[in-house]
């Protein structure tokens, strides 16, 4: 039987499947050594875009599956995902390269660590 579950209960149900990841750890399941501010970056703007503590976007959390029980992850706007990437990695991305940005609702198994990269290495041609 399908159950009715309301924003607010789907949002705790997530925060208590998803305790704190350190930003190393982070780093590390993205499979990026060393520290890098651009992909926390990344993660603290959909974060904020998800109304939830940057601590609690995991590498491994998918879009369509995890992200999808949070504010605005549910219904993707892909202009409030560049303006917050831009707000949070302090420098604007020209609209040649924000088109390139993967839209997660596209890719179902896209996890955080693929948009982390794929945007990496978008803002980093950008720069």
């Amino acid at each position: 039987m399908w159950r009715f579950r309301s924003p607010k209960a789907a949002k705790q149900q997530f925060l208590d499947a998803h305790p704190e990841q350190s930003d190393s750890d982070f780093l590390l399941e993205c499979g990026i050594i060393g520290e890098c501010r651009k992909a926390i970056a990344i993660r603290n703007a959909i974060a904020s875009l998800g109304g939830v503590e940057p601590g609690r976007i995991h590498a491994s959390d998918t879009f369509n599956t995890d992200l999808i029980n949070i504010e605005f992850w549910g219904s993707l706007d892909a202009i409030a995902v560049v303006y917050e990437l831009e707000k949070n990695l302090g420098t604007t991305i020209p609209e040649s390269q924000a088109e390139r940005i993967p839209n997660p609702e596209l890719h179902h198994q896209m996890t955080v660590a693929d948009f982390v990269i794929a945007v990496l290495e978008i803002v980093d041609n950008s720069i």
